[in-house]
């Protein structure tokens, strides 16, 4: 579909301010199985094959795929703006950040607060969080 005011898309002419190409086309063999099981990831991180293939050339993918602490993504954060929306202190964020172990009622609070690294990451629930704390912390 073109764009307002600028008629029809016409393939190898640059339709955006960085005058790149609008598309490119890009071939890959893969076995019946990847072809099957690729879609599901696909929708599991959100994105289209084609931002999937951009990610990866761009190395944006380690950050969908690595492990991040309760402490890194509580760190990330403005503590003030935290300890107010989270109803949870300001010198327990300072300390959970720091890599104190979270109680479970912080890590409830903390649902639907936190994000990944990720321009387009959505706010991480509760249970999400209670995923990553149990696969991140150390065993007791």
């Amino acid at each position: 579909m073109g764009k307002p005011g600028k008629g029809k898309s016409q393939k190898g002419k640059p339709e955006t301010d960085w005058a790149e190409l609008k598309t490119s086309q890009l071939k890959a063999v893969v076995t019946p199985t990847a072809k099957q099981l690729f879609p599901e990831f696909l929708k599991k991180l959100g994105i289209s094959f084609s931002e999937f293939i951009e990610y990866l050339a761009r190395d944006y993918l380690q950050v969908k795929w690595r492990d991040f602490t309760i402490a890194e993504l509580v760190g990330r954060c403005n503590l003030d703006e935290l300890a107010r929306e989270s109803g949870i202190g300001h010198e327990e964020l300072e300390a959970i950040a720091q890599g104190v172990e979270p109680s479970p009622d912080a890590i409830n609070r903390l649902g639907g607060l936190l994000r990944l690294p990720d321009p387009n990451s959505k706010p991480l629930s509760a249970e999400e969080l209670h995923q990553i704390h149990r696969k991140t912390s150390l065993p007791k």
